[in-house]
Parts: C-alpha cells; sequence; structure tokens
C-alpha cells in the first residue's frame, strides 16, 4: 500500500511538473519592445528613403522600358526602309543588323 502511495505521489509530482515546464515553455510576452523616440524616428526616416528609392526605382524602370521600345522600334523602321526581308534581327545591344544562323 505504501508504494503504491509513492507511487502515485511521485506521478502526481512529475504531473504537476511537466504542468510548470509546459506552462512556462509557452508564456506569451508580456511587454513589446519599443526603441526610443530617437530611434523611432531614424527607423521612420530609414523607411521613408526606402519608399523614395523605391518610386525612384520604379520611375527608372520604367523610363528604362520607353528608351527601349524607341530602339527597337528604330530598329524595325530601319529595316522597313532599307527594305530588308524579316528575317533581319536587329541587336539593340550592338546596333546591328543580321540574319540569324540556321541550326
Amino acid at each position: 500500500m505504501k508504494s503504491m502511495l509513492r507511487i502515485g505521489v511521485f506521478a502526481l509530482l512529475t504531473f504537476g511538473l511537466w504542468i510548470v515546464v509546459a506552462a512556462l515553455g509557452q508564456t506569451p510576452p508580456t511587454s513589446q519592445y519599443k526603441p526610443t523616440e530617437i530611434q523611432q524616428l531614424k527607423l521612420e526616416n530609414r523607411r521613408k528613403d526606402a519608399v523614395i528609392a523605391k518610386q525612384q526605382l520604379d520611375m527608372a524602370q520604367a523610363n528604362f522600358n520607353q528608351a527601349l521600345s524607341a530602339l527597337q522600334t528604330e530598329g524595325a523602321e530601319v529595316k522597313k526602309e532599307n527594305k530588308w526581308p524579316d528575317t533581319v534581327a536587329f541587336d539593340p545591344d550592338k546596333l546591328t543588323f543580321s540574319v540569324p544562323e540556321k541550326k
């Protein structure tokens, strides 16, 4: 009977300890980490800088796309003016015209 009591107490203590460990491991944070006012202002400035840079990048990409399209159009116009066949390809990097090699 005493051994059953000891086993029961041991099991109860083990179970209780397990619950305490589990509860401590899942405790949500009780406070939020907050930067100082100056740190917060610096972060906001950096975020604004990043937003402006992204807008500039988007505008630069749009300008590049327009310029590349104009170059392609001009290349097509040169082909048309010279009455070159449709098989002639324009290389916008080298500004050359050639017939692609057959494979």
